[in-house]
């Protein structure tokens, strides 16, 4: 049996609609090690959000990742272990 696991996004719509908290430490300056202000955060969102990107991923982009639909999900074996920034989501019948 084969599970299958899905590498977590970052709603661009959901954050821009949340609160200001909920986008504190979201992005770091470039060139620097400080992070944006909720303020500059929602810009960077926005952005994105113009150029049609729905997810961000967390992390380096999968095989397969969409702007609009995020990860496809990843088949690993039974004996495997999911990396950081997956999530287990279920088993399948299915190799």
């Amino acid at each position: 049996m084969a599970c299958r696991t899905i590498c977590i996004s970052l709603s661009v719509s959901g954050f821009l609609t949340g609160h200001d908290k909920d986008c504190r430490r979201l992005f770091k300056r470039e060139g620097t090690n400080a992070w944006m202000t909720p303020r500059e955060a929602k810009e960077v969102l926005a952005n994105y959000l113009a150029k049609g990107y729905e997810v961000l991923p967390i992390g380096q982009p999968c095989v397969g990742w969409d702007k609009r639909t995020g990860c496809p999900g990843h088949l690993i074996g039974e004996d495997q272990v999911p990396v950081v920034g997956q999530m287990l989501l279920l088993h399948e019948d299915q190799p």
